[in-house]
């Protein structure tokens, strides 16, 4: 509750066509309007804007925002930024670790395997639908991640097209398959 105090709110009041008032929000006894205490009340509340010059407007209770404080959102401001950052530099490290798999790479051949089982189940669709798939399950089997264009470019330079083509026109694929 200490809290409210130092928090800014905006209402409609309840009278003068609603028109907004700001202040601090406080709660007052319906009939008496005295500042409610800790003491029962059996009159009930109504919903009050203390203004900075020490009068008081009764207000919608529905129209009540908060006004947001400088300094916190200042702070707030300042969190997303280093969060940003922190996201940003999480990219970076993670668009370092990605692997190009060319014949040379260790996993080259478990990637062609797992092109020609997709190719088996699926069939070829003239794209390279089966290769992402492989890609995809390569990477959750070895932990890291593919650079699936660069990939792609080098299997294309070598004349895999589309998924069968990457099985039967890139020799090189089928030579490191059956060693």
């Amino acid at each position: 509750m200490e809290q409210l105090k130092n928090t800014r709110f905006r209402a409609k009041r309840w009278d003068r066509n609603y028109e907004f008032t700001e202040g601090r929000l406080s709660l007052r006894d319906y009939k008496t309007l005295e500042p409610a205490s800790s003491f029962p009340n059996h009159n009930g509340y109504v919903v009050c804007i203390e203004k900075d010059d020490g009068f008081f407007d009764i207000v919608v209770p529905d129209s009540i925002e908060i006004i947001p404080n400088p300094i916190q959102q200042t702070l707030q401001e300042e969190f997303e930024k280093e969060k940003l950052k922190r996201e940003v530099a999480e990219a970076e490290a993670k668009e370092e670790k990605r692997e190009i798999i060319t014949k040379e790479h260790e996993d080259f051949k478990m990637l062609m395997c797992a092109i020609d089982k997709e190719l088996s189940v699926r069939g070829c669709d003239h794209k390279h639908s089966n290769f992402y798939i492989a890609c995809k399950k390569l990477e959750e089997f070895r932990g890291y991640t593919i650079d699936r264009v660069k990939t792609l470019q080098y299997l294309e330079s070598k004349g895999g097209y589309c998924d069968c083509e990457i099985m039967m026109n890139a020799q090189f694929c089928l030579a490191m398959i059956k060693k």
